[in-house]
């Protein structure tokens, strides 16, 4: 039986009003951010995904779990960095 390990699953706790919490998950080909947040802070996300060894280029899909701001308006913002 060939079994694939699971991904591994971060939090990111940017502990900012408006900010939900954002989760970073690893994949064989990069990684997937869950609910980036309202982009208020932008830059704690960012400094935490690099402090997870990982960089915004590094972010494959982008996975928002429900259309409140402070779930998805960070996406947008975020869109523009990572090119």
């Amino acid at each position: 039986m060939n079994v694939k390990p699971l991904p591994t699953v971060r939090t990111i706790h940017p502990g900012a009003p408006l900010q939900c919490t954002t989760y970073l998950i690893d994949v064989p080909d990069g990684a997937i951010l869950v609910d980036p947040g309202s982009g208020i802070a932008e830059e704690q996300v960012l400094v935490e995904i690099r402090r997870l060894g990982r960089g915004l280029e590094d972010v494959t899909f982008c996975l928002i779990t429900q259309c409140h701001a402070d779930h998805c308006l960070g996406a947008y913002r975020l869109q523009g960095l990572g090119t």
